[in-house]
């Protein structure tokens, strides 16, 4: 049985490796017509992988693998989310859907505070503002949560940015937090 789970896992996990490489493709090839139809089979792909998954099964070996590939796309899944932000309060739908904010929509959505949505809503402002931030985002080189201090910070101190997101990428969240 645990040969057949394994098998199982290894194609999960290979699925959820298309899965994190169609959104890396899909960061970096920018807005096409059928970028909705390209994450909406992707998303699909993950919530069959999620649908076979059984944590007790997997063979310990594997599991810190496995942990890292579902890490990374949360990762980017949020990294998404936050690049999407400011474009989803432009597009009014919180409106049509009866919400006074964007914020209040969004936090909704997620099941997060409005003072989160509130943030990342700011910072995802930002990202227009901050291209190298923005592409390290995308990228999954800094999280949703490092891209939000890094520009916070950044917009107040442009010549910062580069230097906090070298930080990012050695040091803690609190420690870039206290640099920032």
């Amino acid at each position: 049985e645990s040969f057949q789970y394994v098998g199982r896992m290894k194609t999960a996990t290979t699925r959820l490796g298309t899965v994190l490489a169609a959104a890396l493709l899909l960061g970096a090839c920018g807005i096409k017509k059928e970028i909705h139809q390209k994450a909406l089979t992707r998303i699909s792909t993950l919530e069959t992988v999620m649908a076979d998954l059984d944590p007790a099964a997997v063979p310990l070996p594997h599991v810190t693998g496995l942990w890292k590939l579902f890490s990374r796309a949360q990762k980017l899944s949020a990294a998404g989310e936050l690049s999407l932000a400011d474009q989803v309060r432009r597009a009014d739908e919180w409106r049509r859907s009866g919400y006074h904010s964007a914020e209040e929509w969004m936090a909704r959505q997620k099941g997060t505070s409005v003072g989160d949505a509130r943030g990342r809503l700011e910072a995802s402002k930002h990202l227009e503002a901050l291209p190298d931030t923005a592409a390290a985002l995308r990228a999954g080189l800094v999280s949703p949560e490092q891209a939000v201090i890094v520009a916070d910070a950044a917009i107040a101190n442009p010549a910062a940015e580069a230097d906090l997101l070298r930080q990012a990428g050695r040091d803690s969240h609190s420690g870039l937090r206290r640099e920032a």
